[in-house]
């Protein structure tokens, strides 16, 4: 490329610097140097017409050939930008954004950068703009993806090199995560399927709010203020789509059973409720008739399933194989030791019984990873799960497709168990064998609303007045299956003693054999530790 043909580009159209980006990384895809492309084109070095609308993309986000978290950024343009109005290269832009994600796949590489709160955690100022649109949304998770949306819009319709939104990016993403900015934040609108529509409430609220204040130390109002500022008239509002039918026939999931599939927290829970966090999630519906005949897939309908596959499996790969003690979905040792405390302390309060039974559904809670619906409904008279003389009955959840002797094999091979029966702690035993109702809802109250109540109440004292604002519902379930990897580092072990339904049986379980004693020990070793003071 020679210099009389950039002075000639520059006098031809006055974009001499976005003009000699393109013929840049044209040369560098027919010379084959890939050192100076981007993480997200060079997985297109293939298919040279898209490398050039992916150049594009990353030049607007400031997107490098270090950059770590490709698949994080792919999965939060496609979103977006669908819901964005038309603009001249969003076609182009989602078939590169798309080619790149198969191409992920296609090379089992369509994984994302995790991170508490960040995937750009270490790497936030060299990625400003990236790092604020992956920031991790803790509450009003609707009004941030508007903000989101916004900065996106004011992205696309400016020039590439437009000087400031570094700075808007990095303002917007400390402010988000400040504590004083959460009553401007819930002020905002959410953002729904109408960008356009959106657009015009934000701005009649922003304007509002900046009037009555200009001087306001909210970083968000000033921000966003100016990013409106510049993108004058309200965008066009795109088409409304229907969202896809994710509900898929049993013939094609044969053995996911029917509950939900964890996939996403989409906040970390309210330390002063007694709700667990919110979960994107997908539902299986089982609501259809054997007789039904099984649809044909089509690629997208294959894909997903693919995904959904992937998903399960993974769920150990994340959140057991990489475990630490200190990790935040962990109770500390300090709660660990109010929770024992309050148990042991409740159940051996004879005197009062209200105290002793709400101490014991805790303990049940903690002990057996059961939800809080599942340990309510569970009736104590069939013996199927809990009896009264302190066995805790669990189904040996077999991996999908497992090898299965024929009866020629089955003569030359030890029986293989189909249930676990563990042995609950003494002092639990005690409490149970008093038990003269159904249901465990019934010991705390007269209908399951009224026992749901009651273990809000019962967490709440477990905070002591917001000295233990962690301990959550979903934490002191989670605790078994965490303490077994911790104690144990045995995917297998945790599977038994404390999988769900609605997660894969990790790769380990195909391989590895362990006998019925075995694992009913570990379970008796992981409680007594878990229970100890």
């Amino acid at each position: 490329m020679s210099l009389a043909g950039h002075v000639f580009l520059r006098d031809i159209s006055g974009h001499a610097g976005e003009l000699y980006c393109i013929l840049k990384t044209r040369d560098l895809i027919v010379t084959g140097d890939e050192s100076q492309l981007g993480a997200l084109s060079r997985l297109l070095r293939d298919k040279h017409d898209l490398v050039l609308d992916m150049s594009e993309i990353e030049r607007r986000l400031k997107i490098d050939g270090a950059f770590p978290a490709t698949v994080n950024i792919i999965e939060f343009l496609l979103t977006h930008l669908e819901s964005l109005s038309e603009f001249t290269n969003k076609p182009n832009w989602l078939t590169a954004l798309n080619a790149a994600k198969i191409s992920l796949k296609q090379q089992r590489k369509w994984h994302r950068t995790s991170s508490q709160s960040n995937p750009l955690q270490g790497n936030i100022q060299q990625y400003p703009i990236t790092a604020f649109l992956l920031q991790e949304p803790s509450r009003y998770k609707k009004q941030i993806n508007g903000i989101h949306s916004l900065f996106l819009f004011t992205l696309i319709n400016q020039p590439p090199d437009t000087v400031g939104l570094d700075h808007y990016a990095n303002e917007l993403r400390v402010a988000i995560g400040r504590f004083s900015e959460n009553e401007v934040l819930k002020e905002l609108p959410e953002l729904g399927d109408d960008f356009g529509a959106y657009f015009g409430e934000l701005k009649a609220k922003v304007q509002q709010q900046y009037d009555a204040n200009s001087s306001s130390e909210h970083r968000i109002i000033s921000s966003l203020y100016k990013l409106i500022e510049k993108n004058g008239s309200a965008p066009r509002s795109a088409p409304v789509q229907q969202l896809p039918d994710l509900r898929v026939k049993f013939p094609l999931l044969s053995g996911f059973g029917s509950n939900q599939i964890e996939m996403l927290a989409i906040d970390m829970g309210n330390p002063e409720s007694a709700e667990p966090p919110s979960l994107i999630s997908i539902l299986i519906d089982d609501d259809i008739d054997s007789n039904d005949d099984g649809v044909s897939l089509s690629g997208a309908d294959s894909e997903f399933k693919t995904d959904l596959k992937a998903m399960k499996s993974d769920y150990w790969i994340r959140r057991h194989s990489r475990l630490v003690a200190h990790d935040s979905s962990c109770l500390t040792h300090l709660e660990k030791n109010r929770v024992t405390d309050f148990i042991s302390q409740g159940l051996k309060n004879a005197s009062n019984k209200k105290v002793r039974n709400r101490a014991g559904i805790v303990c049940m809670l903690y002990i057996t990873g059961l939800t809080l619906d599942e340990l309510l409904n569970i009736n104590l008279n069939n013996d199927q799960v809990i009896t009264k003389d302190g066995q805790y009955k669990r189904l040996i959840q077999r991996p999908e497709n497992a090898f299965k002797p024929n009866p020629q094999q089955t003569k030359c091979l030890t029986s293989v168990s189909t249930q676990f029966n563990f042995e609950l702690p003494e002092i639990l035993t005690e409490w149970l064998q008093e038990i003269s109702k159904n249901n465990f809802w019934e010991v705390l109250s007269d209908t399951k609303e009224g026992a749901k109540k009651a273990i809000d109440a019962t967490l709440v004292d477990l905070r002591k007045d917001g000295q233990y604002r962690r301990i959550i519902l979903s934490r002191l379930t989670a605790a078994l299956a965490l303490e077994t990897t911790l104690k144990f580092r045995d995917p297998v072990i945790t599977h038994y003693l404390a999988g769900r339904d609605n997660q894969a049986a990790p790769m380990l379980t195909y391989y590895v054999a362990h006998t019925v004693s075995e694992v009913e020990q570990a379970y008796q070793n992981v409680v007594q530790g878990m229970l100890s003071l």
